[in-house]
């Protein structure tokens, strides 16, 4: 019996030996593994889509590895079909980039879905490197927006009246910024408002996006006009979508257009704007604005503009509100036998205003509204004007005005004996004929730098404005400043002779 206990305890120290040889030899193993991924980076994979335009059209990714190893790396899908072979072959400690452009090993594009990382060393088993999926979505997003149509806004009116709001949904997350754009009349494009900083959306929540009327920062007001209110909408993948997607007159989208207008006047002296009153000053005109103030009215804007005054000259409208000061024309013919023409068709060819609200200007050859806001071209006409033509106007002593379509409408003044006709380019063939028989009854007519290039032809309210075959002509007027000075010189003399003449015949 006691030699079978010795035979026991034998065999249970050689198990133990043996076990703890077993175990060393383990631990052993262990320590002489390969090296390990101990660390990824997919910040810049988790999602991408191959070649877009956003910055990010690849995915880019990193492994750690704790040392050198024959290591390979391939791009699985969800089924464990083998995509692309990223590495195979034997890299040092620390981290080993990678770069996928979403491409197969025959260089085609992989469809969208759900791919992962997997890793290998040596010939050992292929495992899924740590928090490894990429997902390859080139789908953009569906956008949705609810954005309230014909809007007017103020920068810094109060209420709905100085920011315009709209809601915008996409069916997935991602990050949306407001964009608004101004269409210039050459046909170019300028973006005015896009916030550096994103609204994040998230997958069918709501979110609200405003515009403050303001141009750039929240601070510098967006000049008076018309813009296309829209958005630009990114997803986690990187696909953008644009509202309006296109710059052509009925092919910008749901793209809202946003009138801005701090205080503006047409033609007939109808005056817009968000403030309670205004103050209305008449300046005549003679050598440049703002001319010397002859009357001022204030009140609301509606009561409209003081009456033209009873002397004859050339005056313009001083409308001031509580932000913004602007332009607008009174011409008086009167008595006066020189009378300087305000070119009205020319300047409305030159007018941005969009009358029917498709967000780009009111272009030739449609046809033009003849009562449009006139906006800063009132005061660059005027300024025209007064520059081409003050020199004559203060030769003569005493000018009057009219407009171009006064004559078109109702002919030139009996008492007119010289015309001062500045930067006109837009005619109309009843003004031409009535120019041209107010020459032949002895009147003089002084062209200066008004080329008369542009056809016109007025249908009630509007004008359709054309290039002519040749420039209108008319037979017996001068050309220049120098020879309408001139011109202003002998009417005067004339005038004088006249007056010299009435005297001592009284007497």
């Amino acid at each position: 019996m006691l030699r079978v206990q010795r035979i026991v305890g034998a065999l249970l120290v050689l198990g133990l030996l043996a076990g703890s040889g077993v175990a060393f030899a383990v631990a052993q193993s262990l320590k002489s593994e390969p090296a390990r991924v101990v660390s990824t980076d997919f910040s810049r994979a988790r999602a991408f889509s191959p070649g877009c335009d956003c910055g990010a059209p690849k995915a880019i990714f990193s492994l750690k590895l704790t040392g050198s190893a024959d290591l390979s790396v391939r791009v699985t899908n969800r089924r464990g079909s083998v995509i692309r072979q990223m590495l195979d072959q034997r890299r040092s400690t620390g981290v080993v980039p990678f770069t996928w452009d979403g491409t197969d090993a025959k260089g085609r594009q992989v469809p969208d879905g759900r791919y992962q990382v997997q890793v290998r060393f040596g010939r050992g088993r292929w495992r899924a490197a740590p928090n490894a999926q990429i997902i390859v979505d080139t789908r953009p997003p569906v956008v949705t927006a609810q954005m309230p149509a014909g809007r007017t806004i103020a920068y810094g009116a109060g209420g709905g009246n100085g920011v315009y709001r709209y809601t915008v949904t996409s069916d997935e997350p991602g990050r949306i910024w407001p964009t608004v754009y101004r269409v210039i009349p050459d046909g170019t494009v300028e973006q005015i408002w896009r916030p550096a900083a994103p609204t994040p959306i998230g997958a069918g929540t709501p979110v609200e996006l405003t515009w403050p009327a303001a141009s750039g920062t929240p601070d510098t007001p967006a000049d008076d006009g018309t813009y296309l209110v829209g958005y630009e909408m990114r997803d986690v993948a990187g696909n953008v979508v644009h509202l309006p997607a296109s710059f052509e007159p009925g092919g910008t989208g749901d793209a809202a257009v946003v009138r801005v207008r701090a205080l503006d006047i047409t033609p007939s002296h109808v005056i817009g704007t968000f403030d309670d009153q205004v103050r209305v000053a008449q300046q005549l005109l003679t050598t440049s604005l703002p001319g010397t103030q002859v009357g001022a009215e204030t009140g609301p804007p509606a009561s409209g503009v003081p009456a033209p005054p009873a002397r004859a000259g050339l005056y313009g409208l001083r409308v001031s509100g509580s932000t913004t000061t602007i332009w607008g024309w009174q011409p008086v013919a009167g008595r006066a036998a020189v009378l300087v023409v305000l070119p009205t068709y020319t300047w409305q060819l030159a007018n941005p205003y969009d009358a029917n609200g498709d967000g780009f200007p009111d272009l030739a050859p449609a046809p033009l509204g003849l009562d449009r806001p006139v906006g800063e071209i009132a005061r660059n006409g005027l300024d025209d004007v007064l520059r081409l033509s003050g020199a004559a106007m203060t030769a003569a002593g005493r000018s009057g005005a009219i407009t171009d379509q006064q004559i078109d409408q109702s002919g030139i003044p009996s008492r007119a004996r010289l015309l001062l006709v500045p930067a006109m380019r837009v005619w109309t063939p009843a003004v031409v004929a009535r120019l041209r028989a107010f020459l032949r009854r002895g009147g003089r007519v002084a062209l200066i730098e008004a080329p008369l290039d542009r056809r016109g032809v007025r249908a009630g309210a509007e004008l359709a404005v054309g290039a002519a075959p040749a420039p209108a002509t008319l037979p017996g007027a001068t050309q220049g400043s120098a020879a309408a000075i001139r011109a202003a010189r002998r009417v005067r003399r004339a005038q004088a002779a006249r007056a010299a003449s009435a005297a001592g015949r009284a007497r």
